[in-house]
Order: C-alpha cells, then sequence, then structure tokens
C-alpha cells in the first residue's frame, strides 16, 4: 500500500483582523523595500524632466507671470525670469508655506484665498521639511523631501493594500509609476498624498485597525477633500459603526477647517470654479482628444472610464470598492474642461479611480460572507478563505 502524504495544518489567522479573518500577515521589511525603490524611481524621473530645461529651484512649484503668486516669486527669486502665463497649483502652496503660518499673508499671494487654504499639508510637509524656514530655497527643498516622502507613503501603502487583497507587494509600485503622481511631485502639488492617504486608511480599515485608518483620512481631508468620496464610497459598503466614524471624521476636519478660514482669511475671489454640468467639461474636449491633442490626458481619463466599467461588470456592486468606483466615475463626470482636458490636471484627477480598479480587479479576496460575518460580529472579516495545506 502507497504511504499516506502528511498533511502539514493550515496556518492559523493573522493578528492584522479580528478571528475568522483570512487576511495574509504583511512583510514589512519587503514593503519598506519596495517603497524605498519605488521613491528612487519617480524622483530621479521628476529631476530628469527637469534637468531638460533651464535648471532653477522656483521651477518646482511652476510658477508664473500671470499668476497670483508671481510677485512672491519675483522678489524670492530675484535672478530668476517667471514663466509666462498663469502658472500652477505649486505657486500657491510655495506662498503658503512661505507664509506659515500667517494665513492672511499667505491670501495676499493666492488667486482663490479660503480655496487654497482648505489643503495645508503640503506646505506645512515642505515647511516642516525645510526645519521651518521661510528661506525660499530652503522651502524648495522642502517641497522635494515633501513629495517624496508623499511617494514613500503612497507606495507603501499601495503595496500593503496589495497584500491585503491577497497580492504580491510588487503591485505598489504602480503607484509610484502612475503619471498622476509624477506630475504631483513636479508641480508641487497634492494629489499624491491624498491618495496615499486614502489607499493608507481603506487598508487599515480592511485589517481593523480603525483608529489609524481615521488618522490617515483625516491626513487625506487636509490634502485634498474631494478624496473624501472615496472613503465614502467604501464607507457605504462596510455599513458598521466603525465606517461611520471613517467617514464622518475626516469630512467634520474638512468642514471646521473650511469654517474656520471664512471667518479668518479674507476672500473676494469667485471660488470654486472647477465644476460644471454633467458631461459639459467632457464635451468640450473628446473632439481635440480625437484629434490627437493631450494625449496623456485622454489615456488618463478614458483608461479610468473603461477601467471602471471592466471593473463594475466583473465586480459588481458587492466589492468593497464597487460604490467609491461609481461616485468617482460620476465626479469625474462634473469637472469641467481645464481640469480633465489637460495632462498636468487630467493624470491627477484620474488618479483615485485608476488605483480602485485596477487594485479592485487584482483582488482575490472572498467578499461574499462578509455582511454575515459582520451580523455575527465579526465586521471587519471577510470570508475566510481555507488557507492552502502543504504537502510534505
Amino acid at each position: 500500500m502507497a504511504p499516506v502524504a502528511e498533511v502539514s495544518p493550515a496556518p492559523a489567522p493573522t493578528n492584522d483582523a479580528p478571528s475568522g479573518a483570512s487576511l495574509p500577515a504583511l512583510p514589512w521589511p519587503d514593503l519598506y523595500k519596495i517603497a524605498a525603490v519605488g521613491t528612487l524611481l519617480c524622483m530621479v524621473a521628476v529631476f530628469a524632466h527637469l534637468a531638460r530645461f533651464e535648471h532653477h529651484p522656483a521651477n518646482l512649484v511652476y510658477p508664473g507671470t500671470e499668476g497670483a503668486a508671481n510677485e512672491l516669486i519675483a522678489e524670492d527669486f530675484p535672478a530668476y525670469e517667471v514663466p509666462g502665463g498663469l502658472g500652477h497649483d505649486g505657486q500657491y502652496f510655495y506662498a503658503i508655506a512661505r507664509h506659515l503660518p500667517n494665513l492672511n499673508a499667505a491670501g495676499e499671494h493666492l488667486d482663490r484665498p479660503q480655496y487654497r487654504l482648505q489643503r495645508p499639508l503640503l506646505p506645512a510637509v515642505a515647511r516642516v521639511a525645510a526645519l521651518g524656514s521661510d528661506d525660499p530655497d530652503a522651502l524648495v527643498r522642502g517641497f522635494w523631501i515633501a513629495g517624496a516622502l508623499a511617494v514613500f507613503v503612497g507606495t507603501l501603502s499601495a503595496a500593503a493594500l496589495s497584500v491585503t487583497l491577497g497580492n504580491h507587494p510588487l503591485w505598489g509600485l504602480l503607484f509610484s509609476l502612475a503619471p498622476g503622481v509624477f506630475w504631483s511631485v513636479h508641480i508641487a502639488v497634492a494629489d499624491a498624498y491624498a491618495v496615499a492617504f486614502t489607499l493608507a486608511a481603506i487598508t487599515l480599515s480592511l485589517r481593523s485597525r480603525h483608529g489609524l485608518a481615521v488618522g490617515a483620512a483625516v491626513l487625506m481631508a487636509l490634502s485634498k477633500e474631494p478624496l473624501w468620496l472615496v472613503l465614502f464610497g467604501f464607507c457605504a459598503w462596510r455599513r458598521d459603526r466603525p465606517a461611520a466614524v471613517l467617514a464622518i471624521v475626516p469630512a467634520g476636519v474638512a468642514v471646521f477647517w473650511a469654517g474656520l478660514l471664512r471667518l479668518v482669511v479674507e476672500d473676494n475671489s469667485e471660488g470654486v470654479v472647477e465644476f460644471t454640468l454633467p458631461g459639459g467639461g467632457l464635451s468640450k474636449v473628446v473632439g481635440d482628444w480625437f484629434a490627437g491633442e493631450e494625449l496623456a490626458a485622454s489615456l488618463s481619463i478614458g483608461a479610468a472610464f473603461l477601467l471602471s466599467a471592466v471593473f463594475l461588470v466583473r465586480k459588481g456592486l458587492q466589492h468593497p470598492f464597487s460604490i467609491a468606483v461609481v461616485l468617482n466615475a460620476l465626479f469625474l463626470l462634473v469637472l469641467d474642461e481645464h481640469v480633465i482636458g489637460v495632462k498636468l490636471n487630467a493624470t491627477r484627477m484620474a488618479m483615485p479611480l485608476l488605483a480602485l480598479t485596477i487594485f479592485g480587479l487584482l483582488d482575490r479576496t472572498d467578499w461574499s460572507n462578509w455582511r454575515q460575518n459582520q451580523r455575527r460580529g465579526d465586521p471587519a472579516a471577510p470570508s475566510a478563505t481555507p488557507a492552502p495545506t502543504t504537502v510534505s
């Protein structure tokens, strides 16, 4: 008679989730290495692109002679010839960092003070990275450090999310290689931070680290508040007490900060101007896209919508990311042509939706019994897929 193979017992569930969960443990040393490699790749790419032009530290914050921060940039960098045009948002984050904590002084160099000051995290990190100095060169170095930190946190969060969903951590490199992350660092804006902390909050929530998840969500809200839609969609899937806290606290922080700004910062500008009627912005740029203009913008927005459709067909509406995908697809539809029609903006706007759909499509976790586990008092646990046995 042939000998019977000895079957090793399946490994016990990890402590990263409540009992009954089947989430794999996070390989932290590997995650840190992947995050470091991703950060290096992104920062080298940004530096190499900037080096193609006449190099000057102020190029990182993308100023323009028609921008409201023009006088500040010209004063801080007298040997620098400010480029023509409006520039981009990095110059306003620079102005905020330059004058922190004096919000009204910063507001004098902002086109829309209350709107720009609603997102204080990036300039605050840059000011800290500059060791509190308001020296212009030190502040630019601070933005470089802040950008690298955003890529590191985002890649680390993406790798941890990939492992949580049953995949290899190397998928986390998709964050550092994303065009939206490249441009976020390149023009010194906050999108990389916002997406990084959103992915961190979702991962921490899935792993029942609810306090840390709320902390990450608050940092997201202070980076770029529209990313709250992702968390709201995720929390609408969870529908439990931790989810309610995860949705309410960052929203409350964002509303409180916005209210405080309206009390202390003078603003006679037109405010938020990025929205239009559903489909209005898309209808104005799709003709240019078909003519071959703004290829990066068309590919980013097109891929976001296409992958959303594929994701919803394959995963249905019961996946943890499904409601968030729908909400963010609708959000893209109400952005005007200046936001979704050019690469500097479109690549960043598409990032949340691309992240949700890509990692959602890669997800190997069986969530079918999650609601049943929730009713049994184990709300954070997915259905426990039996761990594979080994034969010796």
